[in-house]
């Protein structure tokens, strides 16, 4: 979903959110922030994407991050439940 270069955890980062897919599609630039388990609020690996406010962004790129295997959206209360 991005350039392909590392982010360091727990560090915000401006990168490039591209469609797995189709990374030549641009779909925003935003800071990423990735959290390694089990420090992380869950114990799991997660990533925080900080995206610019239009809708369309964010469908965009929930739709592809829906495309990566393994990959999902929380449930609603699912973080307070573990």
């Amino acid at each position: 979903m991005t350039d392909g270069n590392r982010v360091a955890p727990r560090m915000a980062t401006l990168k490039k959110i591209v469609d797995p897919l189709d990374p030549s599609r641009v779909l925003d630039v935003a800071l990423l922030i990735c959290f390694k388990g089990p420090k992380s609020y869950t114990g799991e690996d997660m990533a925080e994407f900080h995206l610019h406010g239009g809708t369309a962004i964010v469908q965009a790129v929930l739709d592809s991050l829906s495309k990566i295997p393994g990959c999902k959206m929380a449930r609603a209360g699912e973080f307070s439940e573990r």
